[in-house]
C-alpha cells in the first residue's frame, strides 16, 4: 500500500501496518454509524468516537470482556489489541 494520501479518503488517517491501513470511509459499518448522526466526513467527528475508541478505561473493560468471551487475541501488543477493540466498538462488530 502506498502513502496515506493515496488511500485515505477522510484526511485523518495515519499509516499503521498494511493490514490496518484502512480509511473509515471505506468501511460500510463505520460509515453507517457516522450517517446515523449526520457525520459525513470522518469517524473521528462522531460524537461517541472519543468515548468508545479513545478512552483507555473503556478499552480495558472491553479487552477484559473479549478475553472472557473469545480467549487470547492473536497479537500480543497491547496498542494493536486496543486499536482492534476500538474498531469493534465503533463499528458495532460483535
Amino acid at each position: 500500500m502506498g502513502p496515506v494520501t493515496e488511500w485515505c479518503l477522510c484526511g485523518n488517517c495515519t499509516s499503521l501496518s498494511p493490514e490496518e491501513n484502512v480509511c473509515c470511509r471505506e468501511t460500510p459499518k463505520v460509515m453507517h454509524r457516522c450517517q446515523q448522526v449526520g457525520v459525513n466526513t470522518c469517524i473521528t467527528e462522531h460524537p461517541g468516537f472519543e468515548a468508545v475508541a479513545l478512552n483507555p478505561y473503556v478499552l480495558q473493560a472491553v479487552y477484559g470482556t473479549y478475553l472472557q468471551l473469545f480467549g487470547d487475541m492473536p497479537e500480543t501488543m497491547v496498542h494493536s489489541n486496543y486499536r482492534h477493540l476500538a474498531y469493534r466498538n465503533v463499528a458495532g462488530v460483535p
